[in-house]
């Protein structure tokens, strides 16, 4: 009997080890996607390279596939550093999903401005390199805002009106700002020459996304209607083409005669009889 006891003890440590091998090599697979797995900062646009809207999808179903993996691991399993990590990897996985699920809501979200005005406020000692930035940052506005329309799905109306502002700030920017530091910077003429031409795609990106923002704010204050609110129910009067019958006039004629007939031919019947019927 109690070699009986030992024996499932044993087996029963075993299959515990056994599983807490395997989440263990679970977790250092799941390590090495992770750090191998790109983390771009869009939608900003100074840094890299603008993705397109697909790119941008394939990397929000990359991000859902690891984390349904890394929820798939025991916590509990793992050491005590491997488990600090894994809820340090759960939050840094949020943050990711996050980041790309709200771009098919939020029109706010895509907002040149933010990125120009800093930039356009900095200190003049550094003129040629801040000038170089924004340089850059006007070079990818067409693009940007090109990816932002193609993932917006399901925009927030509170959103949408947001975003119209941030771009008629962003147009100010460009219009008032822009020139101020151009002339301050100093640069020579080809390189001014070529921001002042970015500039203008620029400007055409940002008020083609403001007017795509517009149209959305139309569309999502135009009242909705069922369609068979538009649909009368029909009167009883008008499913049998006749008029109403009035209380005071009595039934109508055409049912008068209708009952007269009715009559008529039944009394005919009854004189008859059954032997004179044919």
């Amino acid at each position: 009997m109690r070699r009986m006891f030992f024996l499932g003890y044993a087996c029963m440590a075993c299959l515990l080890l056994t599983t807490a091998c395997g989440e263990e090599a679970a977790f250092r697979r799941w390590e090495r996607d992770w750090e191998k797995t790109p983390r771009p900062v869009y939608p900003t646009a100074v840094e890299g390279v603008i993705p397109t809207a697909a790119e941008i999808g394939n990397e929000l179903e990359l991000y859902r596939e690891l984390a349904g993996r890394l929820h798939a691991i025991n916590p509990s399993a793992l050491d005590e550093n491997k488990r600090q990590r894994w809820t340090r990897y759960t939050a840094e996985l949020k943050a990711a999903l996050e980041s790309r699920e709200y771009l098919s809501t939020d029109p706010a979200a895509f907002h040149i401005g933010g990125t120009l005005a800093p930039l356009l406020e900095g200190d003049s000692g550094k003129a040629a390199q801040r000038m170089q930035r924004i340089g850059e940052c006007l070079e990818k506005t067409p693009a940007y805002y090109e990816t932002a329309k193609q993932l917006l799905k399901r925009p927030e109306p509170a959103r949408t009106l947001e975003a119209i502002e941030k771009q008629l700030q962003t147009l100010r920017l460009l219009r008032e700002s822009l020139p101020v530091q151009l002339a301050a910077a100093s640069l020579d003429e080809a390189t001014e020459q070529r921001i002042l031409e970015k500039a203008y795609q620029a400007k055409l990106a940002v008020k083609d996304y403001l007017a795509f923002c517009e149209s959305l704010h139309f569309e999502q204050q135009r009242p909705r209607h069922s369609l068979f609110s538009f649909i009368r129910k029909p009167h009883l009067a008008d499913i049998c083409q006749l008029p109403a019958p009035c209380i005071a006039c009595g039934p109508h004629p055409l049912e008068t005669n209708d009952v007269g007939v009715l009559e008529s031919f039944q009394h005919s019947s009854e004189r008859a009889g059954p032997g004179n019927q044919r």
